[in-house]
């Protein structure tokens, strides 16, 4: 073999590979097989959503995030014979470990609704969970897609907008509400009266994903359903109802966490689908939104590689669909968030009651409560059973939920009841300081929830949360 012949041959496989590598696509993205981030993977609507992504084919590296019990959950499901890997972070030390490289993330974190809980309530304590984990999402993995489940929507998806503007990373087209499970219900619920299978059953819902603010658009169900008046109404209020018919079926155990994991898993699997590049993705979702003059709003839309591709119309409308209509976009208004930022804490707004404060303060550790009293200005001294009891005497006389981490910033004068304005930080010499003998030098604020037995910071500063 010539001199020339040796080359050709010598450079034969290099020629071939550089052909496979031609016809790799240019998305960003890996080709059908994605890194997804699941944060509060060991809550009550993590665990099966963790199991049901864990399924997918779609998925190269499933990472599972919690501040506890998060090694036991990826443990039970490893063993599960799907080719999709998995890793497990625990705690906001590892929260960048779970969240660097991953191409879409989810956020069932969170406290579950209870009985004679307000959506409220519920904002009180999810929505610093919600910014502290957005924030890492900013730092980690500001292109990925992210999909909130964390209620309530209508407050927790604009709180995750405000952060990764700050961080200058937002794209309107990869953040979303998920608001599948609405669907899901009210195609379950029509095939049930039309006697067909659920899964060729269409029903779109506009609107938000709370009470009033969820719209069934009957009218517009494929296949057709007609209803009288009496009918429908009963039928968009069983809807709209639906997940406090299952807080109320469980008496307290639980929410929807088995239906909303399995609409969460449908809607990612549509998200994985559209980074894949195939046609025809329609879902609907709570996004920043033009479809109305509110800034954000739940309608169809197509999914394409980038996110949102288009907003599809909003479909015709009976009379009794137009007049909930003009009611949804009324409390939309109401709801828009009632974050009051202090020191890097989200104030709490009104409505604190004791069953609240004591799931807040049951999980968390004796060292914790310490720390917590320090914080306050309280006597850090006593067992367990006392510091909890100081502390959601103090929690119920000021309204403020909010826990910090040794040291994190001079506490401010117990605040009425009620009020829900701002505050300024207050420095030593301020009117209205409260001299703490308590705070130790170092440290930072925190939200935390009730699975908590920890009080951690995450890498790089920032808050410190606990997921549900």
């Amino acid at each position: 073999m010539d001199r020339v012949s040796r080359i050709a041959a010598h450079l034969a496989p290099v020629e071939e590979k550089q052909n496979t590598l031609k016809q790799q696509p240019t998305s960003a993205f890996l080709p059908n097989k994605f890194n997804v981030a699941v944060l509060g993977a060991a809550g009550g609507i993590g665990q099966p959503l963790s199991l049901l992504l864990k399924l997918s084919s779609r998925i190269k590296e499933l990472r599972l995030y919690d501040v506890a019990n998060t090694a036991g959950v990826a443990t039970d499901l490893s063993h599960i014979s799907s080719p999709a890997k998995l890793t497990s972070h625990t705690g906001p030390q590892q929260l960048a470990d779970a969240l660097y490289g991953a191409h879409l993330v989810v956020i069932p974190a969170g406290v579950p609704r209870k009985p004679g809980m307000t959506r409220d309530d519920l904002f009180n304590i999810n929505a610093g969970i919600v910014k502290t984990l957005v924030e890492g999402v900013a730092k980690y993995c500001p292109t990925a897609w992210l999909a909130i489940i964390s209620n309530p929507v209508n407050s927790t998806v604009p709180i995750a907008a405000e952060v990764l503007k700050a961080a200058g990373v937002f794209n309107p087209r990869r953040v979303f509400g998920v608001t599948t499970l609405d669907v899901v219900r009210s195609n379950t619920f029509v095939a049930e009266i039309l006697g067909t299978d659920p899964e060729t059953t269409n029903v779109p819902v506009i609107g938000g994903h709370a009470g009033v603010t969820i719209l069934p658009v009957l009218s517009a169900s494929q296949p057709p359903v007609r209803l009288s008046n009496e009918a429908q109404r009963a039928l968009m209020e069983r809807i709209q109802d639906a997940g406090t018919e299952v807080v109320k079926a469980k008496a307290g155990a639980g929410s929807a966490t088995l239906s909303m994991a399995y609409a969460a898993a449908k809607f990612a699997e549509a998200c994985m689908r559209a980074m894949s590049s195939e046609d025809g993705v329609v879902e609907c979702a709570y996004v920043a939104s033009s479809v109305t003059e509110l800034p954000f709003f739940a309608s169809p839309l197509r999914l394409g590689v980038n996110g949102v591709e288009e907003f599809l119309p909003v479909p015709p409308m009976n009379m009794l669909e137009k007049e909930n209509f003009e009611a949804m976009k009324g409390e939309l208004k109401l709801e828009e968030p009632k974050i009051f930022y202090s020191n890097n804490a989200i104030m709490t707004a009104p409505g604190v009651n004791p069953i609240m404060v004591e799931d807040l303060l049951k999980p968390v550790l004796l060292k914790d409560l310490r720390i917590q009293c320090r914080a306050r200005g309280l006597n850090p001294g006593g067992n367990r059973e006392v510091l909890a009891d100081r502390l959601k005497e103090h929690m119920l006389q000021t309204g403020d939920l909010t826990f910090v981490a040794e040291g994190s910033c001079l506490p401010a004068a117990p605040a009425p009841i009620g009020a829900t304005g701002p505050r300024e930080p207050l420095t030593e010499n301020a009117p209205g300081h409260v001299q703490n003998n308590y705070v130790r030098p170092e440290g930072q604020n925190f939200i935390t929830d009730r699975p908590s037995s920890r009080v951690l910071a995450p890498p790089g500063g920032g808050s410190s949360i606990t997921l549900g």
